[in-house]
């Protein structure tokens, strides 16, 4: 099904430019729970309710058993059934999903997205994923450590839970976005990403006039002002190429929920989740042919006037 989705949707809509660059590929990650049709209680084979007795022992069928019990973060509450995991183009403003997978309920992001981040890259040879927008759940030092292995650049939310826990413990003073703080106590300026000794720069917040500076005379006496370097190296997940809480890593982290557009055009708009399927395999089934009518959806969007004009049917200009 994943060989399907690839040869007759994402390659097509490749070609014709939905996806963006194929090798400067951004894409978002995120799993949503599926409610399954089948009773976490099975149904009972035997005749012990005709008989008064309704808390036996006895053998039941469970149409769905690999359907197991899940938190919906979202909501806040318990569910029972599977969660659909995505990983959709941040680069598509069509919200196209290139790979889906169904996993139990009690899984969680930060796992699934390992092996599906693998199954991904064995899938698409032909693409550069460069970019990888993920919510907090999957604030994990392996992820970091994974996605920077194939020199792809994470845009991950901080989990407020993993404060303090952070794996750097130099002489530089940082806030929670690895930014150094000088000894004014005042956050320093970002001053670029140096590709060649694979480092940031950051420099003095008071460089344009060092006399408005409280402790101008501790400092540096260079008239450039003070400069530190830090090295993502040193903490993958505090010291990133585009700081963490800068406009440059908003605007990009803000396309981040297009794979939660990817989940409402599949479970909503294709009514999916009112199935109440109960197997994975037929959950799968029909989030792929969703997903299918997704990227024709946009095809055909794209391709509409040049498909009127080859059945003979005369489209009229905006400008007319």
């Amino acid at each position: 099904m994943q060989a399907i989705l690839k040869e007759c949707a994402v390659i097509p809509s490749s070609k014709l430019g939905l996806l963006g660059n194929p090798d400067n590929l951004a894409i978002s990650g995120d799993g949503s729970p599926v409610r399954t049709g089948a009773s976490p209680r099975g149904k009972k084979l035997c005749q012990c309710p005709a008989q008064g007795i309704y808390h036996c022992q006895c053998e039941r069928s469970f149409t769905d058993p690999t359907a197991n019990w899940g938190w919906d973060s979202y909501h806040e509450q318990w569910f029972y059934g599977h969660t659909l995991y995505s990983i959709t183009s941040a680069d598509s403003f069509n919200d196209l999903p290139i790979y889906l997978r169904f996993v139990q309920g009690s899984r969680h992001d930060s796992v699934t997205f390992v092996f599906a981040w693998v199954e991904l890259l064995k899938l698409y040879p032909e693409f550069k994923f460069s970019k990888a927008l993920l919510d907090s759940a999957h604030d994990v030092y392996d992820i970091y450590r994974l996605l920077n292995a194939n020199h792809t650049q994470a845009f991950i939310d901080l989990n407020k839970r993993n404060k303090g826990h952070n794996i750097y413990s130099g002489p530089l003073t940082v806030n929670d976005n690895g930014v150094p703080i000088c000894i004014a106590n005042l956050p320093m300026l970002n001053w670029g990403f140096n590709n060649d000794r694979c480092r940031i720069k950051w420099r003095c917040p008071h460089y344009k006039d060092r006399s408005k500076c409280p402790k101008s005379p501790e400092c540096s006496p260079s008239k450039y002002g003070r400069v530190v370097y830090t090295k993502p190296d040193w903490d993958l997940r505090i010291f990133t190429p585009i700081p963490r809480g800068s406009k440059a890593w908003k605007a990009i982290y803000a396309r981040r929920s297009t794979v939660e557009r990817t989940f409402k055009r599949i479970l909503v708009d294709y009514k999916i989740e009112n199935a109440r399927c109960r197997s994975n395999k037929r959950w799968f089934w029909q989030a792929t042919i969703a997903a299918l009518n997704q990227h024709l959806d946009a095809q055909v969007a794209l391709l509409k006037p040049s498909i009127l004009s080859e059945v003979g049917i005369k489209t009229i200009s905006k400008a007319a």
